[in-house]
């Protein structure tokens, strides 16, 4: 256990530093004389402690006298020039008398022919070389603890100044740390016996702890900006390949415990036979476990520290380079190393970095890229995930087993069914990835359930789930420290996450291994050296090296097991274990792990992948009710990455997809997005997003309340608006499901950011306008912008095929981040009709599958059927909840986006103009069903479906307001695209609406106003709202907009002044019907009506969720009532109860308080004509049904 006290010891000296300031000074006077005289003796003794073991002994007893953490802030505080180079001149003399006993002790084991299997305490001469090795190894440790650490360079507030650091900087410019590597690369080129191997290990723990720190001081002084301290410390370490060589002798000591225990296993077998000899084998085996666990603590804590500091140092020195572009990245967390302090050094941090020639930082990026670069580093951190996933696994089982004991003998109620769940989730795993026994992590200190209690295995169910928590802790800190050096080691380092044929991990035992790491042959020795493999003995090398899928199921499988029994132990009251940053972290990581996969090892990994993504989210939520707030940083730092890692892989297509055969729902979808429905990953979304909205009335904390509004931003952007998966979910998830998800992001768009009062979760409310700005504001820009992709995909019409000779439109060319190829591909398509804020940091493949992820597949005939039938129908449904929801979001709110954004304004317009696009394309079909059954049509003929998108448009959305104010506000801040696309829809709508209507709503100047632009709605509510001028509308080149709006009877003419429109068309009726025939042919030409897929109307795509799935949500779009089944002690439920409204018996409400303010609102107006419309509606399903009448509304026939 030295590594992690000593970790712990340096981590808390700065720390314990200005707390032990008002106490005693501690007396270092005797430390100060002993380091001075054996300096001194050292020199006339020819540069060698081996002859002072007086000296050297009094030393570390000065040493152990005062608590090092004081001795070290004394000696920073007080030690003159003369001692630390005393101090220097000792440490480096101890050093290389320690690789000099270590190349004696490789000669005297050559000449006895001693190896691993050897069981004895070796000759006289072996046994002086082993104590003298281990007073020198005591020595440097008390030197490196005191001397070297951090306490003993830089207090809490000290500057970076040169005079702090000089002795670290004349420690790191002389030989050491090549020294260093010398000793551990000794250890790689012989078999040391099992009486050595503790000492062997106790070795490598300290010269580990000692790179460890001296690599914490460099990250510091990099923060601080002393960036040549930096550059000194990377060129020492790249140089001298010490971490690597560290991995090395780990592995090989390793080996040397597995062929050790194999020759122990013989022996143990005759102890009843030799009582001298069996005392001799326990002594052994407990030698053996020793090494085991401090060379896992060494992997665990120091190695891995290391690595994190490296990708600190890494991190801290692109801020210095661009504080702008890294302020969001998350670092390792190290005590006393944040990210606050780093951005405390200010510009003259930047300033210092700045100094550096280009050359100099760009050694720097390559030397630290090179100290993470080792095969052997790669190796071993890779069978640590392996070990910690596998070990995660194994303690679940126990866990498991340990409950259902104690279910078995409890008799309340709940405690089997809960057992029962955990043996359900137990997931599947592949055993240890091919890794033999021999090399498998052991997983004694994490089976010990009890030990530390002493209760075994009695006590209530809740002290028995806190005594078995102990090893899921341990597990957890292991798989965190793994996950965390990987992470960094992936990031600098720019290695893909696997070894390899062709990366061997670096055979352990071999003799002409270079410093830089390399070595040759793709196999892992894992028992063993390799000369003695040479020799004819049995092979023990894991021939099967870790690739990607080994180390996916391995995070997947310990994910897996590691939430789901924290899960567990959370419903428990009482038992504090929730939510972690690090879980999202490993989420992301999981994520980019299986965007690599082969397509067979993706059927095999993608279900824990998403389930593990789903976990989270549920654990996350679940600790966020029981008062687990993060903050900004941890949320921009964990939750948003996990969130788009697991949004990129959503809709990520493998090699050869269609032809694989996967379980699944056989929907015909892509294959992550089917396991991402079946594993409840959006309905977890759904779920998180809900109970983000009830934080605000569950607790008044201003803090809960802000990070409730982030992560609904969070959870919206990152995981729906980056993926472009909503189009996608429509069509394949399930519609109640996806259904809940709309009416949660209707909800979102209401609730205010700061602490809610007034009425409970549970209750009917009609919540006010909100406030302009903050999260609302963010909210409805986002749910525009999935608007915008729902249009894109299934409102308009499907993409012509790709020219001859071009490129098949799943293998085009990749598309960068919101821009769209020239090319006349699907997903090219699709993206064009994006803006830019849409487009913006969408990956280049989701823009890609867009289009084509949202079209029913070739699954089985029946879930294909169900497919179909959710693409005409989910698509209208997510319009008719969001559209009236953002234009009913709050005049203010909407005014102010539509100013500020373009992209806004336009991408709104162009929601409206599909909607009205197809309104349009049911008017056409119905007035062809009419004259081809012979019936005589009216002259405000429309049809049922075209009256529904009339409805949808101008009443629940007040549509006509917002062109007004689009065409102003476009037209005033010189946006083409703005007004552009404002007049599209209006050109729509010209041909759409009946000339009674629309003059109510469109005025077309003619005369000296003629050219002047657009200015938005006029004060007077007795003039039409949307004002154009005729001259104007030619300029623009929209000649024959202006010609139809004309002969509607739209225009002003001189005598009625500026009090009104005119009183219907000028010209003939066969001119004014030719204008508008001109403009159909334009709009139909430009927006391909005879193209467009056949979607339901808005009324219909109401009824259907009704009646097929009794889904029924409030109907008033501010309603931000949650469901009951959500809130903390409710009795579980679905939806909230609603009932109709008494007149249309269409719209549905929570309660009389969303029913009145839904009234005023607008429903008043449309109340009628809905109820007429339904009636319709089921009037024309019965003429189908018995074939009759198809597709033309009763009204409009004469």
């Amino acid at each position: 256990m030295a590594p992690k006290s000593a970790a712990r010891r340096r981590n808390a000296s700065v720390g314990q530093s200005s707390r032990e300031e008002p106490r005693k000074a501690a007396d270092t006077g005797p430390f100060v004389a002993c380091v001075r005289r054996l300096a001194e003796l050292v020199a006339q003794a020819g540069g060698s402690l081996r002859s002072l073991h007086a000296d050297v002994d009094n030393l570390r007893a000065a040493a152990q006298a005062v608590p090092y953490a004081e001795l070290a802030v004394q000696l920073r505080e007080h030690a003159s020039r003369e001692f630390w180079h005393a101090a220097l001149a000792v440490h480096a003399y101890s050093i290389r008398d320690c690789r000099a006993l270590y190349e004696q002790l490789r000669q005297l084991d050559q000449q006895h022919q001693r190896s691993a299997a050897s069981l004895d305490a070796g000759p006289a001469d072996v046994t002086a070389c082993l104590h003298e090795t281990a007073r020198t190894v005591a020595l440097i440790k008390a030197l490196s603890q005191t001397c070297f650490t951090m306490a003993a360079t830089d207090g809490p507030a000290a500057a970076a100044t040169p005079a702090n650091a000089a002795h670290m900087l004349a420690l790191i410019r002389c030989d050491t740390l090549q020294v260093c590597a010398s000793i551990l690369q000794t250890m790689t080129r012989i078999e040391a016996p099992p009486s050595r191997l503790p000492n062997d290990a106790a070795t490598v723990s300290v010269l580990l702890v000692h790179i460890d720190t001296v690599s914490a001081i460099a990250c510091e002084r990099m923060r601080k900006g002393d960036t040549p301290f930096a550059v000194e410390w990377a060129r020492a370490m790249a140089g001298s390949g010490i971490l690597e060589h560290a991995c090395r002798a780990i592995l090989q000591l390793r080996a040397c415990v597995a062929k050790a225990r194999e020759a122990v296993a013989p022996a143990a077998d005759d102890d009843e036979a030799a009582r001298p000899s069996a005392r001799r084998t326990r002594a052994v085996q407990q030698a053996l476990e020793t090494t085991n666990n401090t060379l896992e603590e060494c992997a665990r804590g120091p190695l891995f520290q290391a690595v994190a500091a490296v990708g600190d140092m890494y991190m801290a020195f692109l801020r210095l380079q661009d504080p702008a572009a890294t302020s969001g990245t998350s670092t390792a967390g190290r005590a006393g190393t944040g990210p606050s302090e780093g951005s405390a050094a200010g510009s003259s941090a930047s300033a210092a970095a700045s100094l550096l020639p280009p050359a100099v930082n760009e050694e720097l990026l390559t030397a630290l890229g090179s100290v993470l670069r080792g095969r052997s580093l790669h190796f071993l951190l890779m069978k640590g995930l392996v070990d910690a996933g596998n070990a995660s696994v194994a303690v679940r089982e126990r866990f498991v087993a340990s409950l259902n004991q104690h279910a078995q003998r409890s008799s309340k109620q709940g405690v089997a069914a809960l057992s029962a769940k955990m043996q359900q989730g137990t997931p599947d795993r592949e055993d240890w990835m091919g890794l033999p026994p021999s090399q498998r992590m052991s997983t004694a200190d994490f089976e010990r359930m009890g030990d530390e209690t002493g209760e075994g295995g009695t006590g209530t169910m809740l002290a028995c789930a806190k005594r078995d928590g102990l090893p899921i802790q341990r597990t957890y800190a292991l798989f965190g420290a793994c996950l965390v050096a990987a992470r960094w080691l992936w990031k600098v380092t720019g290695m893909q996450p696997a070894i390899g044929a062709n990366q061997p991990a670096g055979a352990a035992g071999s003799s002409n291994s270079s410093s830089s790491g390399a070595s040759s042959g793709t196999r892992v020795a894992v028992g063993g050296s390799g000369a003695a493999a040479a020799a004819g003995g049995k092979s023990a090398v894991v021939r099967r090296p870790f690739n990607t899928a080994h180390v996916c199921a391995a995070v997947g499988h310990g994910l897996e097991a590691i939430i789901g029994m924290r899960l567990m132990l959370h419903e428990m009251s009482s038992v504090p274990f929730g939510y972690q940053a690090d879980m999202s972290t490993a989420v992301q990581l999981l994520c980019q792990l299986a965007m690599r996969l082969r397509g067979r090892e993706a059927v095999r990994l993608l279900g824990t992948v998403w389930t593990c993504g789903a976990l989270v989210q549920k654990l996350m939520a679940a600790s966020m009710l029981g008062g687990c707030i993060l903050t900004a940083a941890e949320l921009e730092e964990s939750v948003v990455p996990a969130l788009e890692a697991m949004g990129d892989l959503l809709l990520h297509k493998y090699d050869k997809e269609k032809n694989l055969q996967f379980p699944g729902h056989p929907s015909g979808c892509g294959m992550s997005l089917d396991y991402a429905i079946g594993s409840r990953a959006i309905f977890q979304l759904h779920a998180s997003l809900s109970k983000a909205l009830l934080l605000p009335s569950i607790t008044s904390s201003t803090a809960a309340a802000e990070f409730q509004g982030r992560l609904r931003v969070a959870l919206t952007d990152c995981f729906l608006r980056r993926s472009c998966a909503l189009p996608a979910l429509l069509t394949y998830s399930d519609p109640k499901e996806v259904g809940g998800l709309l009416v949660t992001l209707r909800q979102a768009m209401f609730v205010s950011d700061a602490p809610a009062g007034g009425p409970g979760p549970g209750a009917s409310r009609a919540p006010s306008a909100p406030a302009a700005g903050g999260v609302q504001a963010q909210m409805v820009r986002l749910v525009v912008q999935l608007l915008e992709q729902v249009a894109a995909v299934c409102f308009h019409s499907p993409p012509p095929p790709p020219p001859p000779g071009s490129a098949d439109e799943t293998k085009g060319p990749a598309v960068p981040a919101g821009k769209a190829s020239q090319n006349d591909g699907s997903e090219c398509s699709a993206a064009a009709r994006l803006t830019d804020s849409a487009k913006r940091d969408v990956p280049a493949e989701s823009l890609q599958q867009m289009w084509a992820a949202a079209q029913p597949g070739n699954g089985a005939a029946d879930a294909a059927a169900v497919a179909r039938a959710n693409a005409t129908r989910m698509p209208v449904y997510a319009v008719l909840q969001l559209l009236p929801a953002v234009m009913q979001s709050g005049q203010v709110l909407v005014a102010e986006l539509s100013e500020a954004h373009k992209d806004f304004t336009v991408g709104l317009s162009r929601v409206f103009l599909a909607a009205a696009v197809h309104g349009l394309s049911a008017m056409q079909r119905a007035a062809h069903a009419a004259r081809a059954a012979g019936r005589e049509m009216t002259g405000a003929f429309t049809g049922t479906e075209s009256e529904s998108w009339l409805l949808l448009l101008a009443l629940s959305t007040r549509m006509y307001q917002w062109l007004a104010r689009a065409l102003g506000v476009s037209t005033a801040k010189r946006w083409p695209e703005g007004h552009a696309a404002a007049l599209d829809v209006l050109e729509v709508l010209t041909v759409h609406v009946p000339e009674e209507e629309l003059v109510l709503w469109v005025q077309l100047r003619t005369g000296k106003d003629a050219v002047a632009a657009p200015t938005g709605a006029p004060a007077s509510p007795s003039v039409p709202v949307i004002q154009l001028g005729e001259g104007w509308l030619q300029q623009q080149g929209r000649h024959n907009l202006a010609a139809a709006l004309k002969a509607k009877g739209c225009h002003l003419s001189a005598a009625a002044g500026s009090g009104g429109a005119g009183g219907g068309s000028s010209s003939s009726p066969a001119t004014a019907a030719a204008a508008v025939d001109r403009l159909l042919d334009d709009v139909s030409r430009k927006h391909h009506l005879a193209r467009l897929p056949r979607l339901v109307c808005p009324m219909d795509a109401m009824r259907g969720m009704d009646v097929t799935y009794n889904f029924r949500p409030c109907s008033f779009p501010g309603c931000t009532r949650v469901p009951a089944c959500q809130i903390p002690g409710a009795a579980p439920g679905g939806e909230p109860v609603t009932m109709r409204c008494g007149r249309c018996r269409v719209e549905s409400y929570c309660g009389a308080e969303c029913q009145r303010a839904h009234w005023r609102e607008g429903h008043k107006v449309e109340c009628q004509r809905l109820g007429l419309l339904r009636k319709d509606l089921e009037a024309e399903t019965v003429l189908k049904t018995s074939g009759g009448l198809g597709g033309v509304g009763i009204a409009g026939l004469g």
